[in-house]
């Protein structure tokens, strides 16, 4: 059992791995990738530049006009004197007159003055410049056709400013220059006209908004004094009333400590009678104190308790039956009756006391409501009185704050706007502003750089084939026998001496051109059809005929063929080519398609054909298509695997391979067909195929 404590696991950290030399391998690709699409880069860079420069000249050229106006800030603005000055910060001034400038109403002025100046050439130059008098509230076509004029005017206009020297750049593009130099001075001239009319008109309803104001606040003052003297002079008598507050204060006072002694005696009387009540109901004895109202009524008690000791004695004594005791008895008797008598004036006189103590408070209760009545209403006048009295002062003080608006509204009419000037005019220029071909030339190539190379990072990210025998070895696990050229037209009489070399190269680095004991059986297959198994198959024997190998191929094993004349089982039929070393194998319907689906059939075959040959080359299906592809390599002693150059998914290449699974003693490889070998030398792979073709040219060129 492993008895290590956690934390000395955690001191095992791994090593930092160097990854520059990953980085610099992907860095390398990037560059190679890029390089093998120069052509495609610098075509498309050439293209989109041209495209922009033709572009541009279509368009046609552009001038600019440029007035200047310039804005001043000085003390002879305000022309009353003590006025007080506010400090604005200048540069928002500024700015602020340009947003002016660039506003749809002096746009709107522009457009004006152009429509009264094209009146005589332009038929709805009249219609056009009363809808811009009175514009519509509804979407008709004049008023939808007066703004699209005002926005493509005011496309053309530019307005800068310089915060340094208060100046704004009021520009103007057009297709004449006549008219660019016009408008420009057109929007200066409107926009300068505009804020005189802006600052007199709003000054002046300013005015006469305040001097309204201030006419309704001086009603509301009169008002106000009007109420406090109606007030007044109705409360005169409460004002009486409340003439001496001390007096009544006092009152008060006196008839709240009345109350409070006559509750107390009332309680005090109350508790008293309910003791006598519950005396006589128990035919107890009261207290002295409870019968003072009563006369005599220490003399009872004591008279009472007397007969009653003087009879208990005389039963002690002789009992009784003695006539001492009766009388005694009856003596004690009438003492009981005299004292019960008594507790009953005592309740009386109680009650009594009790009814006249209730009517003394009632009295007392009306003489303190009126007092209160008379405070509360002395309180409600002064505090209406106040509350007319604020209404006044704050009535007062509105009416001074607007008769100091007004006095300073009415400086305001007097005082000038903003000085502003038109420093430059705008004049024609034969120069155009644009377009400035070199400048579009440039970012025309910019452009086209940048949209050359996203086309070949998607290019890049479709390409999912295999480009050199490295990626095909290390993707699938086996080693890369070969690369294969594409045969072309020129090949057709004599393949080319490149294509001979890599067919010779490829039969030898797999192996068959070895002379060994019995006849070598291999099976050429593919993940997917149209991989160029047809052409591996015949190259691959033609190479090793060249090499005095007997070789026997079988084209299109495991498919029935559709036209031949059906034979007897068994049947062969062999042709020479390409010499006496080559032989190919014809089958009929149900020939060697019959064969294939047994392996108990199929080996013998294979033993009793290929005891004549060294080399039997089988064309299998595909693996992804025909599953008897499987069965046709368990029977082979070498699996060609073919992959179509930077065709055939690594994915499908990946999955065929993985259901292959060599059996022991068998092996297997895989080899690129059909690769181009222009593309092939831009990409720049430095492989076997590279190397090859560029030593054989070199062999070949002359001395």
């Amino acid at each position: 059992m492993n008895m290590a404590s956690p934390r000395e696991f955690s001191r095992l950290v791994s090593p930092p791995q160097d990854l520059r030399a990953q980085y610099e391998s992907d860095l390398v690709n990037i560059f190679r990738v890029l390089w093998s699409r120069k052509l495609l880069i610098a075509s498309v860079t050439a293209l989109v530049a041209l495209a922009a420069i033709a572009a541009a000249v279509l368009l046609g050229r552009t001038y600019v006009g440029e007035a200047l106006v310039e804005l001043k800030f000085g003390t002879d603005s305000g022309a009353v004197a003590g006025t007080p000055v506010a400090t604005v910060d200048a540069l928002a001034v500024v700015e602020g007159e340009a947003e002016i400038l660039r506003s749809r109403a002096v746009a709107r002025r522009v457009l004006e003055q152009l429509e009264r100046q094209g009146e005589a050439k332009s038929p709805t130059a009249a219609g056009s410049q009363s809808v811009i008098a009175s514009p519509k509230t509804t979407d008709s076509a004049e008023t939808i056709a007066t703004d699209r004029k005002l926005v493509a005017l005011q496309q053309g206009l530019t307005v800068k400013t310089d915060g340094k020297t208060y100046l704004v750049h009021v520009s103007y593009a057009a297709k004449d220059p006549v008219r660019a130099a016009m408008i420009a001075n057109l929007f200066a001239d409107e926009y300068l006209a505009s804020r005189v009319e802006v600052s007199v008109d709003a000054a002046r309803r300013t005015s006469d908004w305040l001097a309204t104001q201030v006419s309704q606040a001086v009603t509301a003052r009169e008002r106000a004094a009007e109420a406090i003297r109606v007030f007044r002079q109705r409360a005169d008598v409460i004002a009486a009333n409340t003439a001496n507050p001390q007096a009544n204060e006092q009152q008060m006072r006196d008839l709240v400590s009345q109350m409070s002694a006559a509750q107390a005696d009332q309680l005090r009387l109350e508790g008293r009678l309910q003791r006598l009540t519950a005396a006589a109901a128990a035919g107890q004895t009261p207290s002295a104190l409870d019968l003072q109202g009563s006369t005599d009524a220490q003399r009872l008690i004591d008279a009472e308790v007397t007969a009653r000791q003087e009879a208990s004695r005389l039963v002690q004594m002789i009992g009784t039956k003695h006539p001492l005791y009766i009388r005694a008895e009856k003596t004690l008797e009438a003492a009981r009756q005299q004292l019960v008598d008594a507790v009953a004036e005592a309740i009386r006189i109680t009650q009594a006391d009790i009814d006249s103590m209730r009517s003394s408070q009632a009295a007392l209760d009306k003489q303190l409501a009126a007092l209160k009545n008379a405070a509360l209403g002395s309180q409600m006048f002064g505090n209406h009185m106040r509350s007319l009295e604020a209404d006044e002062t704050t009535a007062q003080a509105n009416l001074d704050r607007l008769r100091e608006a007004l006095r300073q509204a009415q400086a305001l009419t007097q005082l000038k706007p903003i000085a502003a000037q038109l420093v430059s005019s705008a004049e024609p220029l034969a120069l155009p502003a644009s377009p400035r071909l070199i400048l579009v030339g440039i970012l025309g190539t910019m452009a086209g750089f940048g949209a050359s190379l996203l086309l070949v990072f998607l290019l890049h990210l479709r390409d999912t084939g295999f480009s050199t025998s490295a990626e095909a070895a290390r993707d699938l696990g086996i080693a890369c026998a070969g690369m294969l050229p594409r045969r072309t037209k020129a090949d057709q009489p004599q393949p080319r001496p490149i294509y001979l070399n890599a067919m010779k190269a490829l039969a030898i680095t797999s192996g068959l051109a070895e002379p060994r004991d019995g006849c070598v059986v291999v099976v050429v297959t593919s993940a997917r059809p149209g991989e160029g198994k047809t052409d591996l198959v015949r190259g691959l024997a033609t190479a090793l005929g060249a090499l005095q190998r007997r070789v026997l191929i079988v084209e299109n094993a495991g498919r029935r063929e559709v036209g031949r004349p059906d034979g007897a089982a068994g049947q062969q039929e062999l042709e020479r080519i390409a010499g006496s070393a080559v032989s190919l194998y014809h089958r009929t319907s149900d020939d060697l398609s019959a064969i294939v689906g047994c392996r108990d059939r199929l080996q013998p075959w294979i033993d009793k054909v290929g005891s004549h040959f060294d080399v039997m080359i089988v064309e299998a299906p595909a693996v992804l298509s025909d599953p008897e592809a499987l069965l046709i390599a368990r029977s082979a002693n070498l699996v060609l695997f073919a992959v179509q150059w930077r065709s055939t998914p690594r994915q499908a290449a990946a999955s065929a391979f993985q259901q292959l699974t060599p059996a022991p003693g068998q092996s297997a490889m895989v080899v690129l067909t059909d690769v181009d070998l222009a593309a092939h030398r831009h990409l720049g792979k430095r492989d076997q195929l590279y190397f090859a073709g560029r030593y054989a040219a070199r062999n070949s060129a002359p001395a």
